[in-house]
């Protein structure tokens, strides 16, 4: 069985937590509103998930954990508590569990929650900020102001949690170049080990989706990004990833492990898992709690992915990185070449100015990170 064999190896673990208190109209992530009993009956499932995998596997190498949402600091510290417990003692994190990360709107990051996360070992965090201008932010519908963000950040540096991810989104319809540079100015001042920037995509059946709210131009949007790039590279981060930026040594274990194309497990409705193949929980909180796991033991039985699907996964994963796609290694993945599997379509990239090769590469040059969704779909249309 392709999917337990998998397990032996070492792996990253996502929580998803699905409740919101408020709904943001741009987010296209399965959510529901925060309701107790809803609550009491997710940690049930999740408890009952984490079950079935503990029968496949009494010796789990979790190597990164990373609490996603959805909004996880939005569970009471007791709800919490209970969910790191259950997930503490199933999968058994020790040592080998060397980075441990939980996403946090800035509004509800407490004392009482950070004793929660100390005493279960995390030691990363991951901001919502979006902007620290007003407008952009309530044009987002967030739930905070600039300073709620400031009050959060030192909050978590005063109790020794300094290893900080600020998420930011720019390229909104209402964002002027200023506001690009007073954003990326306020996230530095703050001293974060890691940035992620995201332009402003308009999900089908988001509000905004519903709304008719249209994307700015390509090239707008390609001169944020790259006075992004800019500013970061000078204040001293990489750019390792299409949106991270980190300082050396900060580099994200867990996410690595999405864009490397390596094992990871998914608990919590909507999450997906990557165990030699892809599945997937339903998008939907009744149902996932109703049968927890049902994605799993639906997996347990099938062999491995077809290899064009495994091919088109790591494509589609390893181009996010900045280094690209090191041709040795998708030899030795897939016994074939790279190049020779992709040639018409690596020809026609290179010729628009997306792709580059070298001798031990091939990745995204600087103009294709910009718009690379419109390059990997066009080297998947041609596949």
């Amino acid at each position: 069985m392709i999917v337990s064999d998998a397990l032996s190896q070492p792996i990253a673990l996502y929580v998803h937590v699905p409740f919101c208190v408020k709904i943001c109209p741009y987010c296209s992530f399965y959510k529901t509103r925060k309701i107790d009993r809803y609550v009491k009956d997710y940690l049930s499932a999740i408890e009952l998930e984490c079950m079935r995998y503990q029968s496949l596997s009494d010796a789990f190498q979790i190597h990164s954990i990373f609490l996603g949402g959805g909004t996880p600091n939005a569970l009471s510290p007791e709800a919490l508590d209970q969910l790191l417990t259950i997930i503490g003692e199933r999968f058994g994190m020790g040592e080998h569990t060397l980075e441990r990360t939980s996403e946090l709107n800035p509004e509800y990051v407490t004392q009482e929650h950070i004793h929660v996360f100390q005493k279960h070992g995390f030691n990363r965090f991951s901001l919502g900020v979006q902007s620290f201008q007003e407008k952009i932010l309530k044009f987002l519908g967030r739930n905070h102001q600039p300073e709620t963000v400031i009050k959060a950040v030192n909050l978590l540096q005063s109790n020794g949690l300094k290893n900080l991810n600020l998420d930011l989104i720019f390229s909104t319809p209402i964002s002027k170049k200023e506001d690009i540079q007073k954003d990326v100015e306020a996230t530095l001042g703050l001293n974060p080990t890691h940035i992620s920037t995201y332009a402003l995509t308009i999900e089908e059946g988001t509000p905004f989706y519903k709304r008719g709210i249209k994307a700015l131009s390509d090239n707008v949007e390609l001169a944020h990004y790259e006075y992004i790039q800019s500013e970061l590279k000078h204040a001293g981060f990489e750019h390792y990833e299409v949106s991270a930026f980190a300082k050396p040594g900060f580099f994200s274990i867990h996410n690595l492990s999405y864009w490397q194309l390596t094992p990871y497990i998914g608990l919590g409705p909507s999450a997906s898992s990557y165990l030699h193949r892809h599945f997937q929980n339903e998008s939907d909180l009744t149902t996932y709690c109703e049968s927890p796991g049902q994605a799993l033991q639906e997996a347990l039985s099938l062999g491995p992915a077809p290899m064009k699907e495994e091919k088109e996964d790591f494509l589609l994963t390893h181009l996010r990185l900045i280094n690209g796609i090191k041709k040795s290694r998708y030899a030795q993945r897939f016994g074939t070449d790279i190049v020779n599997d992709y040639k018409p379509q690596w020809i026609e990239l290179i010729k628009n100015g997306y792709i580059e090769e070298t001798n031990t590469h091939i990745k995204v040059t600087k103009s294709g990170l910009a718009l690379l969704d419109t390059v990997l779909v066009e080297l998947m249309d041609s596949v």
